[in-house]
């Protein structure tokens, strides 16, 4: 049974990792190493460790690595709904094109062939939605059961996937994500404003602030989703 009580409270059960957290994920470009540390910590909860990580410095190139690796899966999985889509506004362009040519400056007939050159591309592009949906449905687990397997072609093994991600336990978690993320965005919004107010240092202290609220949110989700995984 999945502890999501426990998961919401981890990333507040030590402040000064908190802080380091929330720092980190208030810089661009660096706070992508948030994303590696819920990697980590997914892996901590497999291995039934309940503590939050600590922050050290020792572990920032297996965060790297692990962020590597999640984007790679991230692509392999998104590469086919990408090209299906831009396969479908190609199509609609390219049928609007001769039009557009031969009457560059007739506004009219311009509009007049958006229609027609959408019903061209349009299925298309709705079929890549739906597996561009598809795929972002299924990509938590994949990455999750890479990290359970510690081998990448278990991202890939598309039937067990499938099979861990059409469950109760993932579907409520889904749920349960996306509502703690309302909640916790509206609070950290309700402080940001308050914080906002003040010139330069009340700034600063709102993209902690949000730093904060992705770090607490990040180590939630691999929290929860690693107790939805099956082998």
């Amino acid at each position: 049974m999945v502890n999501y009580v426990e998961a919401m409270k981890k990333p507040f059960s030590d402040l000064k990792t908190l802080g380091i957290g929330a720092i980190i994920g208030a810089i661009p470009i660096v706070s992508m190493l948030v994303s590696g540390y819920g990697a980590k910590t997914a892996e901590d909860v497999m291995s039934k460790k309940t503590k939050l990580r600590a922050w050290a410095v020792g572990d920032v190139m297996d965060y790297i690595i692990k962020l590597i690796m999640m984007i790679i899966i991230q692509i392999v999985y998104m590469i086919v709904p990408a090209v299906i889509i831009a396969v479908g506004f190609g199509s609609a362009i390219m049928a609007a094109l001769p039009t557009i040519m031969a009457n560059p400056n007739d506004l009219t007939a311009i509009m007049n062939s958006i229609l027609p050159s959408l019903m061209v591309g349009g299925p298309i592009i709705i079929i890549g939605g739906i597996l561009l949906l598809v795929a972002a449905f299924l990509l938590p687990i994949a990455i999750m059961k890479w990290l359970k397997k510690g081998k990448l072609g278990a991202a890939f093994a598309i039937g067990s996937v499938v099979k861990n991600a059409l469950t109760m336990d993932y579907i409520v978690s889904l749920i349960v994500l996306f509502v703690y993320a309302i909640v916790l965005s509206i609070v950290a919004g309700i402080i940001g404003g308050i914080l906002g107010l003040v010139p330069v240092v009340g700034w600063i202290l709102t993209a902690i602030v949000m730093g904060g609220v992705l770090f607490a949110l990040t180590t939630t989700q691999y929290s929860i989703l690693a107790q939805v995984v099956k082998d």
